[in-house]
């Protein structure tokens, strides 16, 4: 499992794991906040993984060997923060990228 540092601000889709051919990103937790009014999406490329969703948020994987992924990108698309309006965003995203 990789954990990535999140530090985005603009709004629209904010890449946090590029495209890989052949290849998902499945998130397994992670915790988001912000200091100003700003809601977040997933996004397997353009597509919706999660709705609008306020901040701050969190979510714990159940446990590493048996964890169930929150969200599964589709195979070869970036998987991306989509965000409401240019606030800053901060935080961590536990995820992998396995072969699909």
């Amino acid at each position: 499992m990789l954990r990535r540092a999140i530090a985005v601000s603009s709004s629209g889709a904010n890449e946090l794991a590029a495209a890989a051919t052949g290849k998902v990103h499945r998130v397994f937790g992670g915790h988001l906040s912000t200091a100003g009014s700003v809601t977040a999406k997933f996004q397997s490329a353009s597509t919706d993984l999660s709705g609008p969703m306020s901040l701050p948020w969190t979510a714990t994987p159940g446990g590493l060997n048996d964890a169930v992924p929150l969200f599964v990108t589709v195979a070869g698309e970036a998987l991306n923060l989509n965000l409401s309006g240019a606030t800053a965003v901060n935080g961590y995203l536990l995820y992998d990228s396995v072969q699909s």
